[in-house]
């Protein structure tokens, strides 16, 4: 039996932490004897969303609880150490940015047995990426969730195209596809006409500012609906965001029609609330909002940036439009607002499909097959 030893920023309410929580609670128990350590707690702000899901399943968690300060980086440093020589892991595994940078400088000092596994899942700067070229040597491979992000490690940090596995990210697509609440609507939305979900944090990365501009902009032109309702989901972490957010809702007098609602365990029942989710952040890795919207059957608007994976096919899964161009995203919110029923259902259909594509067991298969190689 291998016993892996995954490391993760933090438990938070967030992608790539649902990513592991999944993987790591679904791993196979014969072959596989799963670990957690977590570097970020209650005391940075970010709170263990996933950390009693994880525990539930008998995996041993650990919680380092990091501050944000180079002392506090050091002292980490240290307790992985210590955790690495106590637990004997066969197989370490970083999962996002800081868990990465910790466990490359601390390579040199595991025993030699170890076999490090990096990771990447968003578009990095040209500074990370050099990051990338001097350590790939501490990493047997890399694991990256996006074709795109695969493409840029090979071009741009020179790493060995041998080295760098993409592995999709998956969803619980039966969950989403028989999920059964037929009054979400009503229940979520009542009387309204069309309904929007965007699901994110309030954040400089996701810009969820941008959408009530957009519905601004059709005001003004008179072809905003008063019976549409956009709701937009997630913990708040940035207060400049927050701010901007409130003040664009405001200035266009979309108090009625925009809704912010904080983060939630149960996102199920707004996607069946609504008729399309948006995604508008300038980029992304493989979001896993998208692959939840078109398991429930619904199209996506999303930015080029945001689908640099290729998931949404324009007019047939969703509707693609420039990174950052808030008049074109406009347009493709009017386009969903006189879609036809015949349409909408047509690319119900379509979605459902393409989430097969990206079930939670093929990304564990895929995931147990990479460690398979160092049996």
């Amino acid at each position: 039996m291998q016993r892996i030893l995954f490391v993760t920023d933090s438990l938070m309410a967030g992608g790539v932490e649902r990513q592991l929580t999944e993987l790591v609670t679904r791993l196979d128990r014969t072959r596989f004897e799963p670990v957690v350590v977590s570097l970020y707690g209650d005391r940075s702000g970010l709170r263990p969303h996933f950390s009693a899901q994880i525990q539930a399943m008998d995996i041993p968690l650990y919680i380092l609880d990091l501050g944000w300060r180079a002392t506090d980086k050091l002292a980490g440093l240290v307790k992985l150490l210590q955790l690495t020589r106590r637990l004997q892991p066969d197989i370490v595994q970083a999962f996002n940015y800081h868990s990465n940078l910790l466990l490359r400088l601390a390579r040199p000092f595991f025993p030699y047995k170890m076999r490090l596994i990096g990771s990447v899942r968003g578009n990095y700067t040209p500074k990370q990426l050099l990051y990338e070229r001097i350590s790939q040597w501490t990493c047997f491979y890399i694991a990256t969730n996006g074709p795109h992000l695969r493409q840029q490690l090979i071009d741009k940090a020179h790493i060995p195209s041998r080295k760098i596995i993409y592995i999709p990210n998956g969803v619980d697509v039966d969950y989403f596809a028989h999920f059964q609440d037929s009054t979400a609507r009503d229940r979520i939305a009542p009387g309204a006409g069309r309904v929007f979900v965007s699901i994110g944090r309030i954040s400089h990365e996701k810009r969820m500012h941008y959408l009530p501009e957009a519905l601004g902009l059709l005001k003004n032109a008179g072809r905003l609906p008063g019976d549409l309702r956009l709701f937009i989901i997630g913990a708040s972490d940035n207060s400049a965001m927050q701010q901007l957010l409130d003040e664009s809702i405001a200035r266009h007098a979309l108090e009625a029609t925009v809704k912010y609602c904080p983060e939630t365990h149960d996102l199920a029942p707004y996607y069946y609330a609504c008729d399309a989710t948006i995604l508008f952040s300038p980029a992304e890795g493989m979001p896993n909002v998208v692959l939840e919207s078109l398991a429930a059957s619904r199209p996506v608007v999303v930015s080029e940036g945001a689908n640099l994976a290729g998931i949404i096919e324009h007019e047939k899964t969703g509707w693609i439009v420039p990174t950052g161009d808030i008049e074109q995203l406009a347009q493709a919110l009017h386009r969903v607002i006189i879609c036809s029923s015949d349409t909408l259902e047509t690319m119900n259909a379509n979605c459902l499909q393409r989430a097969t594509d990206f079930s939670m067991s093929n990304m564990v298969a895929a995931y147990e097959r990479l460690y398979e190689r160092f049996d």
